[in-house]
């Protein structure tokens, strides 16, 4: 199983101590912030996988330095903690697409549970390429933080291209998982691979396998 990296930025000493403790014995690999401006230079230096920010810091707050690092990265899950609970400023944070908030005092319970839900976010998003992602659960794909929606048809011909990677999908396969039927016309198909690869903007990751059918290339 992959060893997580997680960010975690807070200004009270006491409560990171115990809280690096939990994530350390959890298996991840703690990077560690006492304020705001300290987590934005590790995160653009090591580029972890999960947030983990203290809204109340010094120098800057958690929620402008998680709209800094959404900017240039719409996609890392970042569970933020607050010693406040007005509607306000979980709006806010709701609005910079966090993955879960966590009001102290909280417990381990609460921590671990917001945990999975960040690892499950992360294992939902496959990686096209440098800049194009697929979510498996919206059935949508994200390209430069731009969401672009996906037809039934075109998510399950992706997904049956990925989980055959890298080898070749015949044309049969790609008739019974994608219409759950055989006979459909090879224009048919043909339109619905240009469709995607339109949607994809073309980047060379669906490949023709001469008459045999179609493969993707993840780079």
């Amino acid at each position: 199983m992959k060893k997580y990296t997680i960010l975690y930025a807070e200004d009270d000493l006491n409560l990171a101590s115990q809280v690096i403790d939990l994530l350390e014995l959890l298996d991840f690999n703690v990077l560690y912030a006492k304020d705001g401006l300290s987590a934005l230079d590790i995160y653009l230096a090591k580029k972890p996988d999960i947030l983990l920010l203290d809204i109340s810091m010094p120098k800057l707050d958690g929620l402008n330095l998680l709209e800094n690092i959404r900017n240039s990265d719409n996609k890392i899950p970042d569970i933020m903690i607050t010693a406040l609970s007005d509607k306000q400023t979980l709006l806010s944070a709701v609005e910079l697409n966090i993955c879960k908030y966590l009001i102290k005092p909280f417990d381990r319970i609460k921590l671990e549970d917001a945990l999975k839900k960040a690892i499950k976010s992360i294992n939902n998003k496959i990686k096209l390429s440098n800049n194009i992602y697929l979510d498996i659960d919206l059935n949508e794909l994200l390209i430069n933080d731009e969401i672009i929606k996906l037809s039934k048809k075109e998510f399950l011909l992706l997904e049956i291209l990925l989980k055959s990677s890298p080898n070749i999908v015949d044309i049969y396969k790609i008739c019974d998982y994608v219409y759950n039927d055989y006979d459909v016309s090879s224009d048919a198909i043909k339109s619905l691979i240009k469709n995607l690869r339109k949607k994809l903007g073309d980047k060379g990751i669906i490949h023709n396998a001469n008459s045999r059918g179609y493969y993707i290339k993840i780079t």
